[in-house]
């Protein structure tokens, strides 16, 4: 497996593209860097001798240095997989007995972050009530402490009246002493 993953990455390697190339990918980047203009190109590649050794000579050293760790994370893997296996096996008793146990605390889990998603979704309404409320809050700041709750105003562009705008501050506020004593902001 080893071979053939390290095999499939050495082929790969030089198709690697990232936008500083200019949408080039590593081959052509290295084959430009080495390119001899004073040898001739070749038919089959498009590339001088020297472009192509030494693009091929880099690809080379990177598979190289990457083999060798892919080699020894597979040794570690393999060791990993030996001792889980053993872990797995002297735990089917111990799982036997807790079936029960753990069907409850995935149960318990499942309804956690049902309750989780639930309260970041109250979370984010929330957010977005107090988005909603803040413009009418700070006209209701500015608003004459003498008018009455069902005066409304004479300008063209609204209807709401003082009293709404009255409501609108006092349900932010309520919300934000609620996020206030929640630790939340």
């Amino acid at each position: 497996m080893t071979d053939t993953l390290v095999g499939r990455l050495r082929e790969r390697l030089g198709s690697i593209q990232t936008e500083c190339m200019n949408g080039d990918n590593l081959a052509v980047t290295l084959c430009t860097s080495f390119e001899n203009y004073e040898q001739e190109t070749s038919d089959e590649t498009g590339w001088t001798p020297d472009a192509e050794a030494g693009c091929t000579q880099v690809l080379d050293a990177i598979h190289a240095h990457y083999a060798a760790e892919i080699e020894r994370l597979t040794r570690e893997l393999a060791q990993a997989n030996k001792s889980y296996n053993l872990a797995v096996t002297s735990r089917l008793e111990w799982r036997r007995q807790a079936e029960t146990t753990n069907r409850r605390l995935l149960e318990t889990h499942d309804a956690y972050e049902e309750m989780k998603a639930r309260a970041l979704a109250a979370e984010s309404s929330l957010s977005e009530a107090v988005k909603a409320l803040e413009p009418f809050a700070e006209i209701a700041k500015e608003l004459s402490p003498s008018l009455s709750d069902d005066h409304t105003n004479t300008m063209h562009w609204a209807v709401p009246s003082v009293g709404d705008f009255r409501k609108a501050m006092k349900a932010l506020s309520a919300i934000r002493s609620r996020a206030a004593v929640g630790g939340e902001k």
